[in-house]
């Protein structure tokens, strides 16, 4: 018999069955749809045991991807002709998972420039990632990043700008020592990535996925 408990809506106290994947907080807006919690609860289930056997030490951040994709799709499946449904379950999932990833990137260093360019990287990319679709992690990456020169000229007082050579030698020098370093921002946030979803990974194998610091 599934777990139970009381959640409360704008009006009144309801019963639900407890899902594990969706957050207490957020049960109060699945009222109504018991049966299909009760099939997500199955999904994410096998989703999990199917999990457990796989590698969580990769250095590929699609991998865990595609596999948070795989829970996508079942939960979709869980919810059958429920398409509203579905989305809905699936943008809760999708924002505890955000908070989450941008919570560990806010413990990220930066002590420097280069560091700030790429917690600064993450955030961006993390608050623009859509779970459930497929993406090119590098691309994502790459469209998002903010290079040390970036971070350096908006920290520099408006004076200092002003001041600054521009002529045609420093401009070039400038534009090749910022593509240099724009270069190891974009790989070194790809490198984090997959740290900050590997924990992600294993928050949501954990019997409380919202639970876990």
């Amino acid at each position: 018999m599934p777990v139970t408990v009381m959640v409360s809506d704008s009006s009144h106290n309801s019963t639900l069955v407890w899902c594990p994947l969706i957050p207490l907080d957020d049960l109060s807006e699945l009222v109504g749809h018991e049966n299909e919690l009760e099939k997500i609860n199955e999904v994410y289930d096998d989703w999990r045991s199917s999990m457990r056997g796989r590698p969580t030490v990769v250095d590929d951040v699609g991998i865990f991807l595609d596999r948070i994709r795989m829970l996508w799709i079942s939960v979709g499946i869980a919810c059958g002709a429920e398409r509203a449904l579905a989305e809905k379950v699936q943008a809760i999932i999708g924002s505890h998972l955000r908070k989450a990833a941008i919570t560990l990137v806010s413990r990220m260093p930066a002590k420097n420039f280069n560091q700030a360019a790429v917690k600064q990287t993450l955030a961006n990319f993390f608050q623009q990632l859509r779970f459930g679709h497929d993406v090119f992690p590098l691309e994502e990456i790459q469209k998002t990043a903010v290079s040390p020169h970036q971070m350096k000229k908006s920290s520099d007082p408006p004076s200092r700008r002003k001041t600054k050579a521009t002529s045609k030698r420093s401009k070039n020098l400038e534009n090749i020592e910022k593509d240099l370093a724009d270069d190891g921002v974009v790989n070194v946030a790809l490198d984090e990535s997959v740290k900050i979803l590997s924990v992600l990974f294993d928050h949501l194998l954990s019997p409380d996925p919202w639970g876990v610091e």
